[in-house]
């Protein structure tokens, strides 16, 4: 399955031209931070992927269940990805894992983040899918056809894509399941970690950029996001940890890598790089991106996570978690000003959830509704969400716009899909309850108790089966090529499909042929596709195409932060 031709996505074909995307202009830094970094446009609205490469044990309990796993019989905690794939070596957990990935997030979800306005998806990545030593348990280059099929899904619908390095070796945060390792953070205690994180880093901008397209006309993933490491922990914000050189010297070689990985069509800029803030305050950055090393940086951005769960807002009553909220328009609006400003991760809870996961053991999402309305008439607690929601939502579009923390979760405050189910976030984004007045403290004003939505009881979602029909256009290549043209071999592994209404081919004025085979069908075919955008749909999971190579430009997303309505 691994040797054969990995997914990959085409967003654009064209005869004649390399596509220039308007949001070029837009989401653009220059060096030293010397002009405004954002003028009026689309914003963010996007989910995270989460615990779909990297396990969290509190987002499905259910998966830390699996046979061979300490039960509730045993006191034995099972907290991260090191200590599941442990347990159950390596054959086992390669098992679990791939049937893990095939179903977490399917072409569905997809379907129906489109369905509900979303453009963007933030896809956390391990160093260990390319960079794993003998004493480390984790499963390694499994992951990448998996990954290769969400970007395949995310050039069909629209979602534009930034792609997290969200473990790095030794761990960048001291007990966090999302490192991978809920251990002391320990990343700057041997620089080899810096080498180690840097080859996985290039390995990853090589696997989705460059690399399959030898003999080709070789195209950047244009606007493709690239954030260097998810919540690292320094000195500043607790003792013994990274030291601020450290990282600073990680972060400086990390750019460099994806400058050095990357491949960019003339006309085009380079992709974006985005780093987080350190839980420092953001304008502590910008020293770094005017003076320091990163004043030698082009297009770059910067991510705040925003939480209501833990300090400084855990302690807060309802009406301060939504005037907290309120209050972060200004800090954005400013930084802003400066440099594009990601909320990168966020959600609706107040409080943590499955945090002993054995709790949760065989539980619903509806089951933990009876926990978030505990103490709480139904008016109390959903009218909550929802104002909580607005608030963050136009807070957060002071800045680049918002990036919620988790698409899906067993707890329905910690799920953009339930939060949806339950209309604490509408279907349509643009659909408030509330006038926003950003001069008051309690932003939301002139409750409209007209357009109050009927909040459900069940967990029956709005959208059950995601109704988008694609817009982009995908294509699976393993290249080689000729003067004349350019051919093109589209194949997936077992479980690995061509995504439904995937084209081979959508152009003018350039001639193709197609032949498809299924290999679990037994059937085949062949078809022409004619001068005139004609298209082929694949469902099979081979075919084959023919088109000039100087035509031959490939894009992964359809344009980062692009606007779409």
């Amino acid at each position: 399955m691994y040797g054969q031709t990995l997914v990959k996505t085409l967003a654009a074909f064209t005869a004649t031209t390399t596509p220039i995307l308007a949001s070029n202009l837009v989401w653009y830094t220059e060096p030293g931070s010397n002009k405004p970094a954002f003028t009026d446009g689309g914003k963010v609205r996007g989910v995270n992927l989460g615990n779909w490469f990297i396990l969290e044990n509190w987002m499905e309990p259910s998966l830390f269940g699996t046979s061979g796993l300490p039960g509730t019989d045993n006191d034995t905690q099972v907290m991260d990805e090191w200590s599941f794939c442990s347990i159950l070596g390596k054959t086992r957990c390669a098992e679990v894992l791939e049937e893990h990935w095939a179903t977490w997030i399917t072409e569905d979800d997809f379907k129906r983040m489109a369905d509900y306005g979303l453009n963007t998806v933030r896809i956390p990545i391990p160093y260990w899918v390319y960079n794993v030593t003998e004493d480390e348990p984790y499963i390694t280059q499994k992951q990448i056809p998996y990954i290769q099929q969400a970007l395949n899904w995310s050039s069909l619908y629209g979602m534009d894509v930034m792609m997290d390095l969200h473990a790095l070796p030794g761990s960048q945060s001291s007990y966090q399941v999302h490192t991978g390792h809920y251990t002391q953070e320990s990343f700057h205690t041997d620089s080899a970690n810096i080498d180690r994180a840097l080859d996985a880093l290039g390995k990853f901008v090589d696997e989705f950029t460059k690399d399959k397209y030898e003999g080709v006309v070789k195209a950047q993933v244009l606007h493709y996001c690239w954030e260097l490491v998810n919540e690292p922990w320094i000195e500043a914000y607790q003792a013994d940890n990274i030291p601020w050189d450290f990282l600073a010297d990680f972060m400086d070689r990390a750019y460099t890598t994806v400058r050095e990985h990357e491949n960019v069509i003339a006309g085009n800029t380079v992709s974006m790089v985005v780093v987080h803030d350190a839980f420092q305050a953001l304008d502590n950055w910008k020293y770094w991106f005017t003076e320091s090393k990163g004043a030698q940086w082009v297009n770059y951005g910067i991510d705040t996570h925003l939480y209501h769960a833990w300090s400084p807002n855990a302690n807060l009553d309802n009406y301060g978690h939504v005037v907290a909220a309120c209050g972060t328009a200004n800090m954005l609006a400013a930084a802003q000003e400066w440099i594009p400003t990601f909320v990168g991760e966020q959600a609706l809870g107040v409080g943590t959830f499955c945090v002993n996961y054995k709790e949760c053991f065989n539980l619903t999402s509806q089951d933990l509704m009876a926990n978030v309305s505990a103490g709480s008439s139904d008016a109390d607690y959903n009218n909550f969400y929802r104002a909580l929601w607005e608030s963050q939502y136009h807070a957060y579009n002071h800045g680049a716009g918002f990036i919620f923390w988790n698409w899906k979760a067993i707890s329905p405050v910690w799920s953009y899909e339930q939060s949806v189910t339950q209309r604490w976030i509408p279907m349509d984004l643009n659909d408030t309850l509330w006038v926003y007045d950003s001069s008051q403290e309690f932003c939301l004003q002139n409750y409209n108790w007209s357009n109050v939505p009927s909040y459900p009881t069940t967990a029956v979602a709005p959208i059950p089966s995601g109704t988008s029909l694609p817009t982009g256009k995908a294509l699976a290549v393993n290249a080689t090529s000729s003067a004349a043209s350019t051919t093109i071999a589209v194949s997936t592994g077992p479980g690995i499909a061509i995504p439904t209404g995937m084209t081979t081919v959508s152009l003018s004025g350039v001639n193709s042929t197609s032949s498809m085979g299924s290999s679990h069908a037994g059937t085949s075919a062949t078809s022409s596709v004619s001068a005139t955008a004609s298209s082929t749909s694949t469902s099979g999971a081979g075919a084959v195409a023919r088109v000039s190579s100087h035509a031959l430009a490939m894009v992964v997303c359809l344009g980062l932060f692009s606007v779409l309505q």
